[in-house]
């Protein structure tokens, strides 16, 4: 069914919008890219319950013509995680690029934390990394991934990841318990033990960089704990420290839904 905008004063056909809003016509013509108007319409009073947008020149977009209007208007080109279907990401994962894990003996046991700010609540079931280069030789074990809140309580965490090591490519793992998460600050903390050599994560590579004008417990990359091999209950968040992720480690690309 088509939606059509009149010049009320007089009564022309000003633009007329498919269902889908791609079609856009004006005195029957059908153009793309641009909008031709017959006259300048006065915007018409809105009816109550009704939604109407409208442009700089008063020209009302309404239902269906909301549509087409969203569409540009929303994102404008920027890159946002629901472009990739997630609730968060870390960056965009276009710009990702390898980035080896450090000797097992420099960061086994240890917690490297990645810092989430959900502006949004949202039901959280998965958790989204990439292998960049896979280690079929590493003797993993003890490896998760686990979702920390402001507080430094454990809230979401999954399986042993250990087998997700030899295969490279995107790895979506679910949480154990999916977690309906209240917007606020998060912390997704990455353990690993065992042995490796050739292991690399996607990554941006910033490093102590992305904590520009920040400082523990809001750290944006940091890490905690030596000698772990599962996932505490809680952290000390205000220990956050640095050491570990000053050469690039750390950035990995992560995404949730």
């Amino acid at each position: 069914m088509s939606q059509t905008i009149v010049n009320p004063g007089t009564g022309l056909p000003v633009w007329q919008c498919d269902d889908t809003g791609d079609t856009i016509q004006t005195g029957g013509a059908t153009i793309e890219g641009a909008i031709t108007l017959a006259a300048t319409p006065s915007p018409p009073t809105p009816s109550e319950g009704s939604l109407n947008l409208y442009s700089p020149d008063g020209i009302t977009l309404s239902t269906n013509a909301a549509a087409l209007a969203a569409r540009s208007l929303s994102v404008n080109g920027i890159w946002t995680p629901a472009d990739n279907g997630l609730v968060w990401a870390s960056f965009p994962p276009l710009v990702a690029s390898a980035s080896p894990v450090p000797p097992d003996g420099t960061v086994a046991g240890k917690l490297t934390l990645q810092r989430v700010l959900l502006h949004q609540g949202a039901l959280l079931s998965t958790v989204i990394y990439e292998i960049a280069a896979a280690d079929t030789g590493g003797g993993f074990t003890d490896c998760f991934l686990g979702l920390y809140d402001s507080t430094g309580t454990l809230q979401a965490s999954t399986a042993d990841l250990s087998s997700t090591f030899a295969t490279a490519f995107e790895h979506d793992i679910a949480w154990t318990t999916p977690y309906n998460a209240p917007p606020g600050e998060y912390f997704l903390a990455l353990l690993l033990n065992g042995t490796w050599t050739t292991l690399a994560f996607k990554s941006s590579g910033g490093g102590v960089s992305s904590n520009m004008n920040l400082a523990a417990p809001h750290l944006a990359l940091s890490n905690l704990g030596t000698g772990l091999s599962a996932l505490p209950a809680t952290l000390t968040l205000s220990s956050q420290a640095t050491n570990l992720i000053t050469g690039g480690w750390g950035s990995q690309v992560y995404g949730l839904k």
